[in-house]
């Protein structure tokens, strides 16, 4: 008999987690909302200082990282903690020309187990709302 795949669980990098949507905007007017101070806030937080390449970051919420790529309208990676975990994630986000828009998509990986993938799935649930709700 086969055993059931955890939902989420990957080969090599522990549990992973996914979450796009498609706005009736331009790559560039989501990108530009994204990484304004207004759209950062909405999904990784309220800055001390700002998002630089290659530079820690931290914000008031207690999210922890480092930004390691940008490449302007297409993607970012980061390495990402809440201040209580102890381990690091891996995040991406990406806004990806759509048949009619653009989409965003955040995927997040080396979650460190079940509990901490249904974490990450309500935070991020929250956030697609909260930016959904700034677009319209």
């Amino acid at each position: 008999m086969e055993s059931v795949k955890d939902i989420g669980l990957t080969k090599d990098v522990g549990y992973q987690f996914g979450k796009r949507r498609t706005f009736d905007l331009s790559v560039e007017d989501v990108w530009e909302f994204m990484f304004s101070k207004e759209g950062l806030r909405l999904w990784l937080g309220t800055l001390f200082g700002d998002l630089e390449l290659k530079q820690p970051f931290e914000t008031q919420e207690g999210i922890r990282g480092e930004l390691r790529v940008m490449k302007p309208f297409s993607h970012i990676r980061m390495s990402w903690a809440k201040e209580e975990w102890e381990n690091t994630s891996t995040l991406q986000v990406r806004v990806l020309k759509a048949k009619y828009g653009a989409t965003i998509v955040f995927h997040q990986e080396k979650l460190q187990d079940k509990t901490q993938r249904k974490e990450m799935k309500n935070y991020w649930d929250e956030v697609m709302e909260n930016i959904t709700e700034a677009l319209s």
